[in-house]
């Protein structure tokens, strides 16, 4: 998928098939789940929003909050 976490900090260098549709991903963090979705489209990211809030540096700040997040990541 290209993704890399430091610290955290979750962002995405998307390594993907070129005939993939957009993705589902269900990732934890402690105990804490975010519920990712890619759309199809390309290999660049063009926006990153969580719970609704799009992310200017196009990162996840990681939250240990045991609380469900919601993220979309739109690929061009």
């Amino acid at each position: 998928i290209g993704w890399r976490q430091e610290g955290d900090q979750l962002w995405f260098e998307p390594r993907l098939p070129a005939n993939w549709g957009a993705f589902h991903l269900h990732f934890r963090y402690r105990e804490t789940f975010y519920h990712m979705t890619f759309t199809s489209g390309g290999k660049d990211v063009a926006e990153v929003t969580v719970d609704g809030v799009v992310q200017s540096n196009r990162r996840i700040t990681l939250v240990d909050n045991r609380q469900d997040h919601t993220v979309t990541i739109k690929l061009v």
